[in-house]
C-alpha cells in the first residue's frame, strides 16, 4: 500500500473517529475505552473533592474530542513492531562480529561497544515506548470492573472521613459499542455532627495556654466531623507550643480519641496531649545566650574578635558591619521564650538584605530550660557585575519600586533589551547596596491592521540605587529595632532615561526617595519625593501637529514644553496566595491601591523663579485601583479576571498634567482589540494622521477596565486562552466635547467591548504570549453601527509579549 492509500486510510479513520470517539476497531473484543466519568447524588460534598479517588482515568480531550489519544493511535498505526525487532537483532550480529574481529584492538573495541549500546538503546526506548507520535499522545484508557469497584471503595473511605458513615457508593456502568460509561451513585445520608470537644493533658503548663480550649480550637460544637480538620488541629496546636517555648515538641504528643457510637450521630472528640517518657512535664526554654558570626566569601572568619553588645556576642563582624546595625534584624533578645515564629523571621529579614549567601541558625539546649543560639551568615562577594538580554517582567511582584512609586504602567514590555548592572554589597558597612545599570530596549505595543503607524518606542536608560534596609531617618536605636518587624526599606535612586517615541525624543532625569515596608500580606510603597525633568524634542511631523492645535486654541501642546514634575505618591498591594491549603492548586487574588499628588510643593515654592528657567509646571491628583483575581477550574485550566479603575485630576492653570500621568486604552494589558493608545476617549471617532507620520495617542482623565480570560493548558509548554476585554478612557474636563467627556447616562454605551485567542508558550520562568484580538462593539462608530463593526475581522489586532497580561 503506497502513501496515497495510507494517508487516505488514515483520514478516513480519522473522520470516523470524531463520530464514533475512537478508532475502537485497534481495541481487543473483551476491551472497552472508558470515555466518561460522571458523579451523581452527591448534596454536601463537593464533585471536586471526590474525582481524585477516580482509580481509572479517561483520555484527555479538547471540545469533547481525545486528541492525544487520536495521536497516540495516529502512531500506532505507523510502528511496525516486527521491523524494529529485526534491525535490534540485525544490529546486534553486526556488532558481535565486528566486537570479535577486533578483540585485540582494545580501543577500537570499546568504540564498538558504546556504538553498540547506544543503537540498541534506540531500539530499545522505541519498543518500550513507542515512536514520536505515541510519545506526544495517550495510550487509550480503558474500562476496569476491578477498578470501578476499588473507586467505589475510595470514595465511601473519604465520605466516612467527611462525617458520612452512614453513605453509599455504588456504581453503574453502560458499555456501548466498546465505549463504557461510568457513573458513581453517591448517598450522603445524614451527617455525624460534633457534639463535645475535650482538652485532656497531664501538662498543668501546656493546658494554661491551650485553654480555654473550646473557643481557639479549630473543631466547635455543631460542626460536621471532618477528619482533615483534626490534622488542621494538630498542626494549629503543634505550632502554638513551638511559639511558646517548647522547643524540639514533637507532633507526635498529639492525638485524637473520637467516638462515633451514639445512636444519635453524634461525635465526642477528646484530643490529648500526652507526656514525653518519664517525665513529669514537656521542658519550656528561653533563649539565654546568643551570638552572630559572619562568614567571608571564602566561608571563613578573617579574625577570632567578638564584642558584646546588649547581651549578644558578635563575632567577626567588625570588618563588616557595627553591632548596633545588625541587632535591629534579630527580633528576639536574651530571656525571651523560644519561638519557631521569630526564628523564620530572622532568616526572612536576612535573607531579604540581599547580602548573604547562606543564614544557619541553631538552637543548642544548655539545660532543661535555656537555650544557645547561634546565628550564622555566609557574604555574598562585595562586587557583581550581571548581564540580562531579554525582557524583566515585574508585574504584580513584591520588589521595592526602583524609580517612582506613581508611574503608571501601560502594560508594555521591553523586547528586546540588554541590561548591564553593577552591584556593590554593604559599600558603606549598613547592610546596604549600591546598583548602577545600563539598559538599552526596544517597547513593542500592538500591531494594528487598520493602518496606524506600528506604536515602538527606543529607550536608554542608566540608574543609581542605593538601598539601605532601615527608616533613613535618625530614630532611636530601640524604635529601629520595633520598627524592623516590619521589614523597611529605603530606596534613593537617581537616573537618566532617553526615549525615542514616534512623536518625539525626550530626555528624563529623575531623582526619587522611596520607603517600602512590608505586612503579612501587604507591601506599601512610599515615595515622599520625586523629582523630574523632562524635556521633549518633537519631530517635525508632529510639531505641525502641536502647531495646530495651538492655532485652534487647544492647550494640550503644553505637555510637550520642558518640564518640572515634583510628586509625592503611596502605593498599598496585598495578596492572598493561601487559598484552600488542602487545593493543589489555589485561588490568588491581588489588590493594588495608588495614590499620587504632583506639583505639591510648588503650592509653597516658586520653583520657576528659584531655578530661573521656564518650566511646564503642573499640578494634578491622581488614583488608581486594580484587582485580579485568578480561579482554578482544573489542573491544566485557569480563569482570570482583571478590574482596573482611575483617576487624574488636574488643578493647575491650565487644567492639564504631565502627559505620561495620563490614561491610555489599548494594547496588551488593556483592551487587545485595539492598538495601543488607540482607544477612546468615550466614543470620539478616530482620527487618522496624515499619511500615518506619528502616533496619534489618545488619552483620558478617567478609566475603566474589565478583562476575562479562560487559559488552558494544551500539551507540553503550549497553552491556549479565549479572552473578553471592555473598558474605555473618558477626559472630566467641563471644556471637553460630547463623547469625549464622562456622562452616567451613556457611558455604559462608550465601553468598547473585544475578544480573541491567544496562545502562549510557558517556560516557567518565562512565557511567550501572541494574542489576536477582534472587535466587538466599537463606541467610535456610529451609532447603529458599533456592534460588530464592519472592522471586525478586517482589522484584527495582534500583540506580541511577555509574561501573562495580568
Amino acid at each position: 500500500m503506497n502513501l496515497r492509500y495510507h494517508s487516505l486510510y488514515i483520514l478516513i479513520c480519522v473522520t470516523l473517529s470524531l463520530t464514533n470517539c475512537a478508532p475502537l476497531h485497534t481495541l481487543q473484543r473483551n476491551e472497552s475505552l472508558l470515555v466518561r466519568q460522571d458523579i451523581m447524588g452527591n448534596k454536601q460534598v463537593a464533585t471536586a473533592d471526590l474525582e481524585p479517588y477516580y482509580l481509572a482515568d479517561t483520555n484527555r480531550k479538547i471540545v469533547n474530542i481525545p486528541v492525544w489519544l487520536y495521536l497516540y493511535f495516529l502512531g500506532e498505526y505507523y510502528f511496525n513492531k516486527p521491523f524494529i525487532e529485526q534491525s535490534y537483532h540485525k544490529v546486534t550480529r553486526t556488532y558481535d562480529k565486528q566486537l570479535a574481529a577486533a578483540i585485540n584492538n582494545p580501543k577500537k573495541y570499546q568504540r564498538l561497544e558504546a556504538a553498540k549500546k547506544q543503537k540498541l538503546q534506540h531500539y530499545e526506548n522505541l519498543l518500550a515506548q513507542g515512536n514520536l507520535l505515541m510519545q506526544l499522545g495517550e495510550a487509550p484508557c480503558l474500562y476496569s470492573a476491578e477498578k470501578r469497584k476499588q473507586t467505589e471503595r475510595n470514595m465511601l473511605q473519604y465520605l466516612y472521613t467527611q462525617g458520612f458513615f452512614n453513605a453509599k457508593v455504588t456504581s453503574a456502568v453502560k458499555i456501548k459499542q466498546q465505549t463504557a460509561y461510568v457513573r458513581y451513585i453517591i448517598q450522603e445520608n445524614e451527617p455525624w455532627i460534633l457534639r463535645e470537644i475535650t482538652l485532656n493533658t497531664p501538662d498543668e503548663a501546656i493546658k494554661s495556654i491551650l485553654e480555654p480550649y473550646t473557643s481557639t480550637s479549630l473543631l466547635q460544637v455543631g460542626q460536621r466531623y471532618n477528619q482533615e480538620l483534626l490534622e488542621q488541629e494538630r498542626d494549629r496546636i503543634h505550632a502554638l507550643l513551638l511559639n511558646h517555648g517548647y522547643w524540639g515538641f514533637k507532633k507526635n504528643y498529639i492525638w485524637f480519641n473520637v467516638d462515633n457510637t451514639s445512636q444519635d450521630k453524634t461525635v465526642f472528640i477528646e484530643t490529648v496531649v500526652a507526656l514525653p517518657a518519664e517525665a513529669n512535664a514537656h521542658p519550656a526554654y528561653q533563649i539565654d545566650q546568643i551570638d552572630f558570626t559572619i562568614l567571608g566569601e571564602d566561608a571563613s572568619t578573617d579574625d577570632q574578635t567578638s564584642t558584646l553588645f546588649h547581651d549578644i556576642t558578635f563575632k567577626n563582624t567588625t570588618p563588616y558591619c557595627a553591632p548596633k546595625v545588625l541587632i535591629t534584624k534579630i527580633p528576639f533578645k536574651k530571656g525571651d521564650v523560644y519561638s519557631a515564629k521569630t526564628t523564620i523571621a530572622l532568616q526572612k529579614r536576612l535573607i531579604a538584605l540581599g547580602i548573604f549567601k547562606t543564614i544557619h541558625v541553631a538552637h543548642i539546649p544548655i539545660d532543661q530550660q535555656r537555650l544557645q543560639t547561634h546565628i550564622q551568615a555566609t557574604l555574598l562577594d562585595k562586587f557583581q557585575l550581571e548581564h540580562e538580554v531579554g525582557a524583566e517582567i515585574t508585574r504584580h511582584s513584591y520588589r521595592p519600586l526602583e524609580h517612582e512609586v506613581g508611574a503608571d504602567s501601560t502594560g508594555h514590555s521591553c523586547i528586546p533589551h540588554y541590561q548591564s548592572t553593577l552591584k556593590i554589597r554593604n559599600l558603606f558597612h549598613q547592610l546596604d547596596s549600591l546598583s548602577t545599570s545600563l539598559q538599552f530596549g526596544i517597547e513593542l505595543g500592538s500591531l494594528a491592521t487598520d493602518g496606524s503607524p506600528f506604536y515602538n518606542v527606543n529607550n536608554f536608560a542608566t540608574n543609581i540605587n542605593w538601598q539601605i534596609p532601615t527608616l533613613f531617618l535618625p530614630l532611636p536605636n530601640n524604635l529601629q529595632h520595633r520598627l524592623a518587624a516590619y521589614e523597611p526599606v529605603t530606596k534613593l535612586n537617581i537616573g537618566y532615561k532617553f526615549a525615542d517615541h514616534p512623536n518625539y525624543k525626550s530626555h528624563n532625569i529623575n531623582q526619587g526617595i522611596t520607603v517600602t515596608t512590608r505586612f503579612t500580606h501587604m507591601v506599601l510603597d512610599i515615595a515622599p519625593l520625586n523629582i523630574r525633568l523632562i524635556d521633549y524634542a518633537v519631530k517635525p511631523a508632529f510639531k505641525t501637529e502641536l502647531e495646530q492645535r495651538k492655532q485652534e486654541g487647544d492647550i494640550t501642546y503644553k505637555k510637550y514644553d520642558p518640564l518640572l514634575d515634583t510628586n509625592m505618591a503611596i502605593k498599598a498591594m496585598t495578596r492572598d496566595p493561601e487559598g484552600d491549603k488542602r487545593k493543589t492548586i489555589a485561588p490568588y487574588s491581588y489588590w493594588e491601591i495608588a495614590a499620587e499628588s504632583g506639583g505639591t510643593a510648588q503650592n509653597f515654592i516658586n520653583i520657576e523663579k528659584l531655578l530661573r528657567y521656564k518650566f511646564a509646571c503642573y499640578r494634578y491628583l491622581k488614583g488608581k485601583l486594580k484587582y485580579i483575581y485568578h480561579l482554578p477550574l482544573h489542573a491544566r485550566t485557569m480563569l482570570a479576571f482583571q478590574y482596573s479603575t482611575g483617576i487624574l485630576y488636574p488643578y493647575s492653570k491650565s487644567r492639564i498634567a504631565p502627559q505620561d500621568k495620563y490614561f491610555f486604552m489599548g494594547g496588551l494589558s488593556s483592551i487587545r482589540a485595539w492598538g495601543s493608545k488607540t482607544l477612546g476617549p468615550g466614543s470620539s471617532p478616530p482620527n487618522p494622521t496624515p499619511k500615518q507620520q506619528y502616533v496619534n495617542e489618545r488619552e483620558g482623565e478617567l478609566l475603566i477596565q474589565f478583562n476575562a480570560e479562560l487559559r488552558q493548558r494544551i500539551v507540553g509548554i503550549l497553552e491556549g486562552a479565549i479572552f473578553l476585554d471592555t473598558g474605555n478612557i473618558w477626559m472630566l474636563s467641563k471644556k471637553a466635547q460630547a463623547g469625549v467627556k464622562f456622562a452616567w447616562s451613556r457611558f455604559y454605551k462608550e465601553l468598547a467591548v473585544g475578544t480573541g485567542v491567544g496562545i502562549r508558550l510557558n517556560f516557567n520562568v518565562l512565557v511567550l504570549l501572541l494574542d489576536i484580538g477582534i472587535k466587538i462593539y466599537d463606541p467610535s462608530s456610529p451609532a447603529g453601527a458599533r456592534l460588530f463593526p464592519r472592522s471586525m475581522w478586517e482589522q484584527p489586532t495582534f500583540n506580541v509579549g511577555l509574561g501573562y497580561p495580568f
